[in-house]
């Protein structure tokens, strides 16, 4: 008798009943079949996800989404497809079409043909981007439906020979992708392949099964009502559950719950772990958005207080700059001393409306930021420093950091664009602080003058109910502030550099400014030599290195290093040309040298001495003197001169007409042929300064109130063909050792005052040309206990044709020197005139 094999057996018993052998197994089938039902499922919702023709990523779908909720606030975005044919072949024949691959490259393959009706709804914060209108909020913030038709549709995944085409099946699909923390953010926005099928629902359908193993058989599937976890979350794992019909038979799920018998936690995590930003290890543990957001407001709380309480410092209006409140200033000190204050307020609103946009201007000639919206400031500048006495710069700083400006600031629709792409726009609210700008060296005038974008912030407070809204990326982000205490440096001032540090409350919450114990950095983007060379422009603006660079005593020292040199030659000039008690007194001083060398014809010199010769018009300014060119020199207050002159030449002795002797005399036979010493000179209110010809002011007036004036000069004359002698008067000089010691002075420029105390000077100057040197002047000034270098130029708008224009008419051509001999700052006014005298008597 033949033995049936068991395949043999099992042979007879298909052709007894006529029935597929994997009938006969109903559960293995099933479980078979719902796992593949879950993989052509998951497929599909990525490959709807990614279709750019009628899909997820299609232009019409993208830019047709439906949004519930106000901008700034939690809401929903829902995008939605409809009858979206996607055909990649039902040819039996045909290979499946490649349409993903992971991070470990295993591709995704796709045959067949559907008709998908989805939505894709994100939950989150309402930005009102077009490009990314919700910033998602959970790890559970995106749902996915689908109703699709599939014909002849299958699934295949390498590393798999499995699979399942469904010639023909309705499915129904609800599921949440779940998003993991971003590494840069902190936040849920990264998607992930963990995939939750909440439902997932298979009817009518009939699939044909491929093992894997080289059996393809055909199933009925009447229903599946499937549930399943790709991967993991939360308590979850490769988890499915429900039930599936096959034939007749309804398969319980749960009795084996595996979704995939072959999965692996790292090689799954490894599928997806390579996209941009993804935090690892997995974290579902996602941060609020809300910390981010106040960080970003407090930043940007710096930059639109400064620029708008900039805006007002300089408004014309009603702002700091305006008439009536420059007109309405305090001022508190001493006029033409260090240490006064003036303060300018505005008490009653100052409100400017700025529209849809105003720019500013910006540093260095370029482009400023633009300030929208409306916008009322109270508040007060106060600006320490040096009272002037002028009504338009009734102070000057000098300190680097002289102005503080306390502010509040009530905004409506207001914000600030800058260089940063984000913004902050703050519908309605109002903000309090201090603001203490560093100034930088105008160098026209070598103030302190200049404001610079190196501002220290403090006690910035916003009001509670402030309401405002962050723009970043595109993005519309709503807060809601309800206070801060914020302290921040933009730029560089002494330990700070681009700080930022406090706290803010924002949606109730309150928090720490630096987050977590970051580093407190205002600008992230922060570059220390850009900052410096946006607002450091060429040659016009110095940035002082330290306060004394504030305090003016260069300027100061420069003006009254000039005027010195003028007072010395003023007070030379008027003791070598007086004739009272002066070297002009013929009777008690020419005629009685305290010194002579040589014998008459032989080279040699003259001294004569003067002491207590008091000059000076007093109190009433007049004309000392007026140059040939009409240039004048006026004086004031008085000189209590002790003074020594030496001429020296070819040695004559003249009979004196009417004296009944014979004078010693002397013929110049160099141009600098005369020494004149001041001695211990008094001043008393003693001033001097010129007026060159047109013009109208002095460009400073030094009055010294009392002081000791010392110096060494020595002029420069011209020659006189006619005599064969140097004796015609010149303004060319050289001083040497000027003195000026204890004194107390007002320095009077350009409709300022400076009271000064100068402990002592020495100085060497050259007026217009002696030898090598030229208009020019070195050395030190001592003001209010600083001694300052100075040099440079003696006079700054010398021209060597106009001080030759100055003293060309003391030239007679008829009678040599004696013609026009008048007085020079620094000639030998009074020697010529002796010398003339004695020529026309011996005539």
């Amino acid at each position: 008798m033949a033995v049936l094999t068991r395949t043999g057996l099992t042979a007879l018993l298909l052709a007894a009943c006529g029935c597929q052998v994997e009938s006969l197994f109903p559960e293995r089938v099933g479980d078979g079949a719902a796992r593949l039902t879950v993989r052509n499922a998951g497929v599909l919702l990525s490959v709807i996800n990614s279709d750019t023709t009628c899909g997820f990523a299609s232009d019409s779908v993208v830019d047709g989404y439906t949004v519930e909720g106000e901008v700034g606030q939690v809401g929903t975005v829902t995008w939605t497809v409809a009858d979206c044919e996607i055909d990649f072949g039902t040819d039996p024949a045909a290979e499946p079409v490649a349409v993903d691959s992971d991070c470990t490259g295993a591709e995704t393959r796709v045959k067949g043909r559907v008709i998908v009706d989805a939505t894709r709804t994100i939950e989150g914060l309402l930005t009102g981007n077009p490009a990314t209108p919700v910033v998602p909020l959970s790890p559970d913030a995106v749902t996915l439906t689908m109703h699709a038709v599939a014909f002849g549709y299958r699934a295949e995944m390498a590393g798999s020979a499995a699979s399942a085409l469904m010639k023909q099946a309705v499915i129904d699909v609800q599921a949440g992708v779940h998003l993991a923390r971003s590494a840069s953010l902190g936040v849920c926005s990264i998607p992930t392949s963990a995939v939750t099928l909440e439902s997932l629902v298979v009817t009518d359908a009939a699939y044909e099964i491929d093992d894997g193993e080289g059996h393809v058989f055909d199933v009925p599937v009447a229903r599946a009502d499937i549930t399943a976890q790709v991967g993991s979350y939360r308590e979850r794992e490769n988890e499915i559950g429900g039930s599936i019909t096959v034939w007749d038979d309804s398969v319980d799920l749960a009795h084996d719950p595996r979704l995939d018998p072959e999965y692996d936690p790292q090689a799954f995590v490894d599928s997806f772990a390579c996209v941009d930003d993804l935090e690892l290890p997995i974290e579902y543990t996602c941060e609020s958005l809300a910390p981010r957001l106040a960080e970003g407001a407090a930043k940007l709380t710096i930059n639109t207080v400064g620029n708008l309480v900039s805006a007002f410092s300089k408004d014309t209006t009603c702002g700091m700059k305006s008439a009536a409140v420059r007109a309405a200033r305090e001022v508190t000190g001493t006029v033409g001393r260090d240490g006064g204050t003036v303060t300018y307020r505005i008490d009653e609103p100052c409100v400017i409306d700025f529209g849809e946009g105003r720019e500013l201007p910006g540093d260095c000639g370029g482009a400023g930021p633009v300030i929208s919206g409306r916008a009322a400031f109270t508040g007060s500048l106060e600006v320490r420093g040096r009272l002037t006495g002028n009504a338009d710069e009734p102070i000057i700083p000098t300190v680097r950091d002289a102005p503080t400006l306390r502010f509040r600031l009530v905004l409506e629709d207001a914000s600030v664009q800058g260089s940063s792409p984000e913004v902050m726009e703050v519908a309605h609210g109002a903000v309090t602080g201090v603001m203490r700008p560093r100034m930088a060296i105008d160098t026209a005038t070598g103030a302190c003058a200049i404001d610079t974008p190196v501002v220290a912030f403090e006690d910035i407070a916003w009001e509670p109910g402030t309401e405002a809204t962050i723009h970043a990326g595109g993005n519309a982000l709503g807060i809601t502030i309800d206070g801060s205490s914020l302290e921040a440096q933009n730029g560089k001032k002494g330990e700070r550099e681009n700080y930022l540090a406090g706290e803010i409350t924002v949606g109730g919450e309150s928090y720490a400014i630096p987050l977590d114990g970051g580093a407190p950095v205002l600008d992230p983007s922060y570059d220390a030599a850009a900052f410096r060379d946006s607002w450091l422009c060429g040659d016009t603006v110095r940035e002082p290195q330290s306060d004394q660079d504030c305090n003016m005593h260069q300027v100061i020292a420069d003006g009254v290093a000039r005027l010195v040199i003028q007072t010395a030659g003023t007070v030379a000039s008027a003791i070598n040309s007086d004739d009272a008690c002066g070297f002009s007194n013929k009777m008690d001083v020419l005629k009685n040298p305290t010194r002579v060398e040589g014998q008459a014809g032989e080279m040699g010199s003259l001294t004569w001495a003067v002491q207590g010769c008091n000059l000076g018009p007093g109190a009433t300014p007049t004309v000392y003197a007026t140059d040939c060119a009409g240039g004048v020199t006026h004086w004031a207050g008085s000189a209590n001169i002790a003074s020594t002159r030496t001429v020296r030449g070819m040695r004559e002795d003249v009979e004196v007409f009417l004296l009944g002797r014979v004078a010693d005399s002397i013929a110049p036979q160099s141009p600098e042929s005369v020494d004149l010493w001041l001695t211990d000179v008094a001043l008393g209110e003693f001033a001097s300064w010129a007026l060159a010809p047109g013009q109208q002011e002095p460009l400073g007036v030094l009055t010294i109130h009392d002081g000791t004036l010392n110096a060494f000069l020595k002029p420069v004359t011209g020659w006189d063909e006619g005599q064969q002698r140097y004796v015609i008067p010149t303004p060319v000089a050289t001083l040497q050792g000027v003195r000026l010691s204890n004194a107390r002075a007002t320095l009077q420029a350009q409709g300022m005052t400076f009271e000064i105390d100068i402990a002592d000077t020495d100085l060497f100057a050259v007026n217009g040309q002696a030898g090598l040197s030229e208009n020019t002047i070195a050395g030190t000034v001592t003001i209010d206990g600083d001694v300052v270098g100075v040099g440079g130029a003696l006079n700054p708008d010398y021209d060597r044709d106009q001080m030759a224009a100055s003293w060309a008419c003391n030239v007679a051509p008829d009678m040599g020197a004696c013609a026009q001999v008048g007085r020079s700052d620094v000639g030998l006014g009074a020697l010529l005139l002796l010398a003339c005298w004695v020529r026309r008597r011996r005539r």
